[in-house]
């Protein structure tokens, strides 16, 4: 395996890449389960399934409500109260675990008006998040470069 990324800087390349989304992707579900009430995350949620499986305002959610009510850190009773105030506001119809928006425009407020880049993880390559790497994983990916000045060829992904 050192071998591998010693020889083969394209996939020393797409390791780091693929770390910094992950991670990227963990700071970002952090902050949105401590900095976000219920019905924010809730709301925050469907807007970004929807958006994920192609903005056509329905979809079936993927999994069973106690399973989503723990993806979102909430109760299942919370869950339920929440999706039902929801559904008094106008803002989605829910029906077993088929969901239609009944307000995008007011879903989004609810959810903070959070920006779409950041409701999912984006595909571009996050260089600040390489920072945050533990330093001698850094080191070993990127390999002098990490622990030297800085290199005139930066990394892209």
């Amino acid at each position: 395996m050192r071998g591998l990324f010693d020889g083969d800087k394209a996939f020393t390349r797409a390791v780091a890449c693929e770390l910094s989304r992950a991670f990227y992707g963990v700071v970002l579900e952090l902050k949105n389960q401590k900095l976000r009430t219920c019905m924010e995350r809730l709301a925050d949620w469907l807007l970004r399934t929807n958006a994920k499986l192609g903005d056509k305002g329905q979809f079936t959610i993927p999994y069973d409500k106690r399973t989503l009510a723990s993806r979102l850190g909430m109760t299942p009773e919370n869950l339920s109260r929440n999706l039902r105030s929801l559904s008094d506001l106008g803002c989605v119809v829910i029906r077993d675990r088929n969901v239609t928006l009944g307000d995008p425009a007011a879903l989004a407020t609810i959810a903070g008006s959070v920006a779409p880049e950041q409701r999912s993880i984006s595909r571009a390559f996050m260089p600040w998040a390489l920072l945050l790497l533990p330093g001698r994983l850094l080191t070993h990916l990127l390999g002098s470069r990490a622990s030297s000045q800085p290199s005139s060829n930066p990394v892209v992904c």
